[in-house]
């Protein structure tokens, strides 16, 4: 699906120069945030920053080496087609995907999480209290509260977000450990949709299939799937009893969904056909981390320093990569293009037809 750019003028009108009037936080609320003078500095870029290896959520004085990720790349990435966004230690950055030139620094990470959503110029974190933080232009625009904090520990609380997605321009779903899947309009903050989960908040996955239209909900360990409408949330189907896997599932077409194996299973991928209630598997020579699905259906994954191009009819081609620990790959809308996320060496964006680098990115 094709993304409005032009949305991210619009984005920047709604949020400069406002000034955000106080409520009375409640379930689903957005919050008004603090005046100047209480927050000093509300606005990030690339000349200033920082970039470490450190939590947030800890105290600094507990935190062990065993607390801070090392991959410089350590979460995924999005496209929104002239843009790539991804995580750099700890902010989300952008780079223009034809030049590769690093552009901006959209937010930087303020739990201790690497869960973002990106869509034109809106970029949203969370907090470690749960709450969502909407920047534009790397400034803090407004605040979306109704999640719970996860409490884990009696010195710490963590974030509580498990997944974030636009499924839409101006249209936010939000994934909590507090057992809510909620919308939110972005540009205004308010809170639009809250559905309960009944399921363990255990290794939940969400995943926006854009070309279907719906919400793919994996819980228990992917044993689970649920679907829901990418804005209304109404549960639309149930996929109760699958094979154990790694990770969320993806859905390759109506009723088939693909995800990877369990660590005490073999290598690969398992595939599943809910309209025969049958499992086929992908094989690779070593343990999958990462993997994405076109919307025409093909599955792209990686296999050691090789990506491998799955077509519907079972051929497949590959492509060679200079990566050696995948964290994301992704489509671009057109299919044309891979973008592929390296934890230290960063994205590359390949030409699929040729399987050459088609755009090599700058690091910071």
């Amino acid at each position: 699906m094709k993304y409005k750019l032009t949305r991210r003028t619009a984005l920047a009108g709604m949020f400069a120069g406002a000034t955000l009037v106080g409520c009375t936080p409640s379930d689903g609320s957005p919050v008004a945030l603090p005046t100047p003078t209480d927050v000093p500095a509300d606005c990030v870029d690339l000349a200033s920053f920082v970039f470490e290896h450190r939590g947030h959520c800890k105290p600094l004085t507990s935190l062990s080496d065993a607390d801070i990720v090392r991959f410089d790349f350590p979460g995924s990435l999005v496209s929104d087609g002239s843009q790539l966004m991804a995580y750099f230690r700890n902010a989300v950055l952008a780079w223009d995907v034809t030049s590769g030139a690093l552009t901006s620094l959209h937010a930087p990470q303020r739990s201790d999480s690497w869960v973002f959503a990106s869509r034109g110029n809106a970029t949203v974190v969370p907090r470690c209290n749960g709450s969502l933080v909407v920047h534009a232009d790397g400034c803090i625009a407004l605040e979306l509260q109704g999640h719970e904090p996860e409490s884990s520990g009696s010195d710490w609380v963590g974030d509580g977000i498990q997944s974030l997605v636009f499924t839409g321009d101006d249209h936010l779903v939000s994934l909590g450990t507090d057992n809510s899947l909620r919308s939110w309009a972005v540009s205004t903050g308010e809170a639009l949709e809250m559905r309960r989960l009944d399921s363990r908040p255990d290794a939940r996955v969400l995943w926006h299939d854009a070309a279907q239209g719906r919400l793919v909900l994996s819980h228990d360990l992917g044993r689970a799937v649920d679907i829901y409408h990418p804005t209304s949330l109404e549960h639309l189907q149930s996929y109760p009893e699958l094979p154990e896997i790694s990770g969320g599932w993806r859905a390759t077409s109506e009723g088939v969904l693909v995800g990877i194996n369990a660590t005490d299973q073999p290598n690969g991928l398992t595939v599943y056909d809910g309209n025969t209630n049958q499992t086929s598997a992908i094989g690779t020579e070593t343990a999958c981390r990462a993997f994405t699905v076109s919307s025409t259906g093909e599955i792209a994954y990686e296999d050691g320093s090789l990506v491998k191009i799955r077509a519907t009819d079972g051929t497949e081609r590959e492509i060679v990569t200079q990566g050696t620990e995948f964290v994301s790959i992704e489509f671009s809308d057109n299919g044309d293009f891979l973008h592929v996320l390296d934890a230290y060496a960063g994205p590359r964006t390949y030409d699929v037809a040729t399987g050459d680098v088609f755009t090599q990115y700058e690091l910071p």
